[in-house]
């Protein structure tokens, strides 16, 4: 038997049926997912809603989501209707929520967040070759034929086993999480601001108040400077708008803590 032929059977049971030249989405998101759940079931991934699976632990939430062009995206950018990346993203619910409740549980009665809700962000990067050349390397399509379609699924999720999921598992250790925010060894995506904000609530969370009260000091201050720069802006903004949630959470924390120290 093949080396092609076993992981065909690996992924699916059986060879795969070839594609059209335009795979429909809904077949690409069950393929991939199917190919993706063994895995991440075995990891802790046991909630899943449409195409996104969610890992509950203590101190944080995970979610791997997919996320596919649209047809003007495609179009734009010439790429195959079935591009897909793999997203995910890790939530601390000890950060308090400047997002209505309605975006972080997507399963009632669980936090279970969208990635771009999430407090670090990420998407798996694909070491396979695939043309065209133009293709982000966060990028998978699966406008091939059989074989070469389970060779695709099968790069998805090696990234997933060697890349994200350690990466998640690496982020339950707050004491990293936190050498991370105040170092900012990696690049997580976030202005300053934000940084300061998810660095004071995870001082706060481990104990640490004279430290977390004072990075909040300066995100207050920050606050304020900004108000004066862009008075426009706010006067545009909506009351219920997530920047001022932020701003109430980090006045009423510090009054919390001023008590405390």
């Amino acid at each position: 038997m093949s080396k092609i032929f076993q992981i065909e059977q690996r992924l699916f049971g059986r060879p795969p049926t070839a594609f059209a030249r335009q795979p429909r989405r809904n077949e690409v998101r069950r393929l991939v997912l199917q190919a993706i759940r063994p895995l991440l079931d075995s990891c802790g991934f046991d909630q899943h809603k449409g195409s996104r699976l969610w890992r509950i632990v203590d101190g944080k939430s995970d979610v791997i989501e997919l996320r596919f062009l649209t047809a003007e995206e495609a179009r734009q950018h010439c790429l195959p209707l079935s591009t897909f990346s793999v997203l995910y993203g890790c939530y601390y619910p000890f950060v308090p929520a400047i997002f209505d409740d309605r975006y972080l549980h997507q399963i009632p009665g669980l936090i279970t967040p969208l990635e771009v809700h999430c407090h670090y962000r990420g998407a798996a990067l694909r070491t396979l070759a695939q043309g065209p050349t133009k293709m982000d390397a966060t990028c998978w399509h699966l406008e091939e034929s059989g074989a070469r379609q389970a060779d695709v699924l099968e790069n998805v999720v090696e990234q997933l086993r060697v890349g994200v999921v350690p990466r998640l598992d690496q982020l339950a250790d707050l004491d990293h999480w936190l050498l991370e925010l105040h170092h900012g060894a990696r690049n997580l995506g976030m202005e300053t601001y934000q940084r300061k904000f998810l660095l004071a609530f995870t001082c706060r969370h481990l104990g640490k108040i004279e430290e977390a009260r004072q990075i909040l000091l300066a995100v207050r201050d920050s606050d304020r400077a900004y108000r004066e720069k862009y008075v426009r802006f706010f006067r545009d903004l909506s009351p219920d708008a997530p920047l001022f949630r932020q701003m109430e959470i980090v006045e009423h924390a510090l009054s919390e803590l001023s008590s405390i120290v």
